[in-house]
């Protein structure tokens, strides 16, 4: 499995690269796992499968959630009508913990937005991809209906905090604190609105909104 990351280059020894190369420059096994971390806080993924990976015909080339791309390689819906195969109890219990583990070992991706093809085509418009099958179709699609919802008349803890943190070093005329807040990733258009809407005739307020 080699990780690819999308929006920036990262630098490692040797399990990354940028998505400026093919997807298959590399020898492509067991699959890529492709990062896009464009916006840092909302960040996207996929798997893609290798030409050599099992699974269906309808999972190559298509962006796969974690627990799709799990579903390539091992039966993760296996209930107990299917553990007669085995020969003993110990050995239906091992593949139950099994699956278990596997499982547990990507739940906290639920909720993390899966890259659409379109997306795909764009980082690689020289290669073909798909529409994945359904879960993870309904799971990109969950992810884009959220997306959409307008956002809510109000503030969230978050931004109360925030706030109150640039009018507190307007009126205590520290330009550093405020600063430092412009470069949070995805808050310099919140902090520089609230910098317009403080008193007009502060150092810092000027300062601040001079910033890029």
């Amino acid at each position: 499995m080699r990780p690819w990351a999308a929006g920036k280059e990262v630098r490692t020894r040797r399990t990354f690269a940028t998505y400026t190369r093919a997807s298959d420059y590399r020898r492509n096994n067991d699959g890529l796992l492709i990062l896009d971390v464009t916006d840092p806080e909302k960040p996207a993924y996929c798997f893609l499968t290798g030409p050599a990976a099992p699974g269906t015909p309808e999972q190559r080339r298509a962006p796969l959630d974690a627990r799709a791309y799990l579903g390539v390689y091992y039966r993760l819906d296996e209930s107990a009508h299917h553990t007669a195969k085995y020969d003993n109890h110990k050995d239906a219990e091992t593949s139950r913990e099994q699956r278990e583990h596997w499982l547990k070992s990507v739940e906290d991706l639920a909720d993390v937005p899966v890259l659409p093809v379109s997306v795909l085509c764009e980082a690689w418009p020289n290669e073909q991809f798909q529409d994945p099958p359904g879960p993870t179709a309904r799971s990109d699609a969950a992810s884009q209906s959220a997306s959409d919802v307008p956002v809510r008349a109000v503030p969230n803890l978050a931004d109360l905090s925030l706030d109150v943190a640039v009018k507190q070093s307007v009126e205590n005329g520290d330009t550093t604190e405020v600063e430092k807040l412009l470069w949070l990733p995805g808050k310099a258009a919140q902090v520089k609105a609230i910098l317009r809407i403080s008193s007009p005739s502060t150092t810092v307020r000027r300062t601040c909104l001079l910033l890029p």
